[in-house]
């Protein structure tokens, strides 16, 4: 088992309820429309993103690959194809299934992905999950409890 693997069940112990997402309503949407989901996810990257599948599930996947590459070393295209990464999303959408869409809508937030609006939301999440406390946040658990 894995480092990152090690931690997230750990913090799923420490913080049970805490990652109780996958019992939010969600939206499921046409996937044959590769323009409208990479509009959409380009949407979510700059915006709040919804739980509408499977441009939420493209975004945190692009998003907990990168932060697997730089905290624990992970390959981030290995990543991007790891259906266990997202195991309890409701749709999953893996690099290998569809390249030119995640390539595209790579070249597009890769340069500038740690300054991305909703980007800092998921990587508290992330570092919550995984138990990375470099950064205060405290606002997130605030938002979660409160």
């Amino acid at each position: 088992m894995k480092e990152w693997e090690r931690r997230r069940q750990l913090s799923y112990k420490l913080y049970a309820g805490l990652f109780d997402d996958v019992n939010l309503p969600y939206e499921i949407q046409n996937t044959n429309d590769d323009d409208a989901l990479y509009h959409q996810v380009l949407y979510f990257f700059e915006h709040q993103s919804e739980l509408i599948y499977p441009a939420k599930f493209i975004f945190c996947n692009i998003v907990y690959s990168y932060y697997l590459n730089k905290y624990f070393g992970e390959d981030f295209y290995e990543s991007l194809d790891n259906k266990d990464l997202l195991a309890d999303s409701p749709m999953i959408l893996l690099y290998g299934d569809n390249k030119p869409l995640y390539d595209s809508i790579l070249k597009e937030v890769m340069d500038r992905i740690e300054t991305l609006p909703s980007v800092v939301k998921t990587r508290h999440y992330f570092k919550m999950e995984f138990l990375i406390n470099d950064e205060d946040i405290s606002d997130v658990l605030k938002a979660r409890f409160i």
